[in-house]
């Protein structure tokens, strides 16, 4: 039986997900912008990625996620495709 997922993980998982983090999908932009105050069930751990990102960098890695964001005022958060803007 697989591990079920803990809920930072899904959260990750929901925000690599999203269609402008799909290089296959026309709308791709390899970011998204969010605002951490406001994304549900999710409000909880988008808060605390905002507070502490690095606490979060092994997840974040394995999603091919970087993150940027921690505003004084914690109104934005923005996730990007790390693959996508890597340099070789």
């Amino acid at each position: 039986m697989a591990k079920q997922k803990s809920k930072t993980e899904l959260f990750f998982e929901m925000i690599r997900n999203d269609y402008q983090l799909d290089k296959n999908d026309d709308r791709f932009t390899g970011f998204l912008n969010t605002d951490p105050s406001n994304f549900g069930v999710f409000t909880d751990i988008a808060l605390k990625v905002v507070a502490n990102p690095e606490k979060y960098k092994d997840l974040m890695d394995k999603y091919d996620l970087s993150f940027e964001g921690q505003l004084p005022n914690k109104v934005e958060a923005v996730y990007h495709l790390k693959s996508h803007y890597q340099t070789t």
